[in-house]
Parts: C-alpha cells; structure tokens; sequence
C-alpha cells in the first residue's frame, strides 16, 4: 500500500508543478505591436505618366530598433521591450512617408517600379526619434533630393506632435503618424512638379 501511496503523492507533485508552469506562462508579458499609418489625403487619380522616387529613409542602428523608447525625465530612458514596432522604424517611415507623399503630389509613383533614368530620388537621414517626458513625439530629420540635371536640394525639419495621455501605447504611434504627414508636406514643397504639369513647374 505505502509504495501506491508514494506514486500517488508524486502524480500530485508533478500537477502542482505544472499547474505552477502554467500560471506562469499565463502571466509573461505580452508583446504588443504597433505600425506607421500615412494619414494624408486620398490620392486623387491622375492620368498619364508619373514620376518615379525613389526613398530611402536612415537612421541610427541605436534608434533603428523594434521597441518603444519614452524618455520618463531628462535624464532617463525607458526600451518598452513589451510594445514594438511592426517592423524597423525606418521601414515604417519609409513605407508611411511614401504613401504620405503619394497622396499629397498624386504625380508621383514612390518606390514603385517606376524608376531609371528621369527618377529622383530622396535620402533621409533621422536623427530624432522619441517620446519625451512632456508626453511629445520628436521627429528630426534631414534630407537631400536629388533630381536629374539640377543641383541636390537640401532640407531639415524638427517635428512633434502631442501624444495623448488617455490613448495609451498606440497614441504615441498615431502620434509619429502626424510626424510623418508634417514630414511629408515639408518635402511635398520642395519637390517639383512633374514636367506633364500644366499649371505649375520650377
């Protein structure tokens, strides 16, 4: 009788073991992940041909990284591991920005395949970005476009938007969405219109 006892008090052990396992696997944290939307205005139809842009967007291998980053004071940095982007950052403002610009000059084919001679193209270098402790996401960047048979035209934009305190993690990547928009109309304005533009042109 005493060795069934035995095998039933480790048959117990071992659920409480698992059961034990389990209750921890069930409280992990999980990962929440969170994307880059272009916010512009839908691109109107346009006939005829399009300019081809290429876009390629930089940043920092200590800023290109998946998780959140939210400066809780001036001097400390918090890497939410937990809440990440979809994605590398520069992967987010490259496809967000390019749909941004789309919509903004419907003339423009970004990143299609669209390209060769005639194309221009726009590098993007991001310095800045970051939620600071006053609830604002920062955006810094500088570009350079290069357009065929005129001198590269050079730009820098310092960016913020308020994040919203009642919108939890996805208002900070609505909050960088804005950032994008305001980048994309700064570099809307220094672009050209494309040569089949009857109405304007530089």
């Amino acid at each position: 009788m005493r060795p069934a006892r035995r095998r039933g008090g480790t048959a117990a052990r071992h659920a409480l073991v698992l059961s034990a396992a389990l209750a921890g696997a069930c409280a992990a944290p999980r990962d929440h992940f969170y994307t880059l939307q272009a916010l512009g205005p839908g691109a109107a139809e346009r006939a005829g041909a399009r300019t081809g842009v290429t876009l390629h967007v930089h940043l920092p291998p200590a800023l290109d990284r998946a998780p959140l980053v939210v400066h809780v004071s001036a001097e400390e940095v918090l890497v939410l591991e937990h809440e990440r982007w979809l994605g590398l950052p520069s992967e987010q403002i490259e496809s967000a920005l390019a749909r941004d610009l789309e919509a903004r000059r419907p003339g423009l084919w970004v990143n299609g395949r669209v390209g060769g001679e005639g194309a221009w193209d726009i590098e993007i270098d991001v310095a800045r970005m970051s939620v600071d402790a006053d609830h604002q996401a920062r955006l810094e960047a500088r570009w350079r476009i290069i357009l065929p048979g005129e001198p590269d035209r050079l730009g820098e934009a310092a960016l913020s938007e308020p994040v919203s305190s009642a919108g939890g993690y996805p208002a900070i990547a609505l909050a960088f969405s804005r950032d994008v928009g305001a980048l994309a109309d700064r570099l809307a304005a220094s672009l050209p219109h494309p040569p089949d533009n009857p109405h304007g042109g530089r």
